[in-house]
């Protein structure tokens, strides 16, 4: 029936999905408004940890922290193996779709990221191994660090920043953009009628007798599906990374986090649905797939290698209905770079291609351990 095979997976792809990415996008970009430039400056101190502040750098969700190390390192400011850490830790914007799945087996794929990242990085630091990377540094003022990861850093290292505007009551739907402020207006209803029946603790049949055979969690999770791909569609051709970006108030959280969530939430419409017309069409077994074993290890590796979160979003949403092992999964993990790569592509390309070669060695091997373990 359409509702199985449609509108069901639209629906799970806002309430299981995006719903989550939402909020916890939000709830993070505040921190990091409020407290990013402490913990930042902090690590820049202490140079020689460099590969293991990358590793933890980017082991946190979405693409923001990479790209600054990256932009960091075309200043020579940071070493290769602290860049390194950060893309092999990293899961970028397909992190969110693991956590709102199964957040313990999320943190057990990002303790396993993230020792990659640092051993990795180390190595590569070891070997004094750097790629060509352009020009000399700039003699420019303090890097922003702070911009890229909540807020601007002051002029001298260390000065008390100014506090960042929280203008909860200024909001409105002018400053959100129409779009966003759609998207924002369904988190209600999807934490009153969805979360329940994610979490199997409600039963809604009740409700929808009541209302005359109409399913509150169909309406309120396709729409807000569609409201995801209207903030998606009228934002393309914006930031490949929204939480690059420095937000200088709420309503920049806000937007950012709608951004985000949206094109999270947009693969896995496709993704999903896509699987269950396929499968519906052709009895099609996920067992079937030639996606495990060493096999499976190499194809999850050599999709990693496509710069970019969207298709690594697909696949760890792949990975959620079952069509991929854990050790495929591993080894796109490790291999992908999200959208960190995206400034070294513009400014150095040999460096990003090598950059994105490299991490596919700790990739095979990490995936190669997984199938031995697991």
């Amino acid at each position: 029936m359409p509702t199985d095979l449609v509108l069901l997976p639209l629906a799970d792809s806002f309430h299981e999905v995006g719903l989550p990415v939402l909020v916890l996008v939000a709830l993070f970009g505040w921190a990091r408004l409020r407290h990013g430039d402490r913990l930042t400056e902090w690590l820049l101190r202490h140079a020689r940890l460099g590969p293991a502040v990358g590793a933890v750098l980017g082991a946190v969700p979405g693409c923001g922290a990479e790209i600054v190390l990256v932009t960091l390192l075309l200043r020579r400011a940071v070493s290769y193996g602290t860049v390194v850490a950060a893309v092999v830790a990293t899961m970028g914007d397909s992190a969110w779709v693991l956590i709102a799945a199964d957040p313990v087996l999320a943190l057990q794929v990002h303790s396993v990221l993230l020792v990659a990242g640092v051993l990795t990085g180390y190595a590569v630091d070891a070997a004094r191994y750097v790629p060509t990377l352009p020009g000399d540094p700039e003699p420019a003022p303090p890097i922003p660090v702070g911009a890229a990861l909540g807020r601007t850093l002051s002029p001298a290292l260390g000065a008390a920043p100014a506090r960042p505007a929280l203008r909860l009551s200024a909001l409105s739907v002018d400053e959100l953009g129409a779009p966003v402020a759609a998207l924002w207006l369904l988190v209600p209803a999807g934490l009153v009628v969805g979360l329940p029946v994610v979490m199997a603790q409600a039963d809604l049949s009740p409700l929808t007798r009541a209302l005359g055979g109409v399913d509150p969690y169909l309406v309120t999770g396709v729409a807000g599906t569609l409201a995801a791909l209207w903030v998606l569609v009228a934002g393309r051709g914006g930031e490949r990374c929204p939480d690059a970006h420095a937000p200088v108030d709420l309503s920049g959280v806000l937007r950012g986090a709608a951004r985000e969530a949206a094109l999270v939430t947009a693969c896995v419409a496709v993704a999903t649905t896509g699987w269950s017309l396929l499968v519906a069409a052709t009895g099609f077994d996920a067992a079937d797939l030639a996606l495990v074993g060493l096999v499976g290890v190499g194809v999850g590796a050599l999709v990693g290698l496509v710069p970019g979160c969207a298709l690594q979003i697909v696949f760890t949403g792949l990975f959620v209905s079952g069509a991929v092992p854990l050790s495929t999964l591993l080894a796109n993990a490790v291999s992908q770079d999200g959208d960190a790569l995206f400034p070294m592509l513009a400014r150095a390309p040999r460096a990003a291609m090598a950059t994105s070669a490299l991490t596919t060695l700790p990739a095979l091997a990490v995936g190669g351990v997984a199938l031995l373990v697991l």
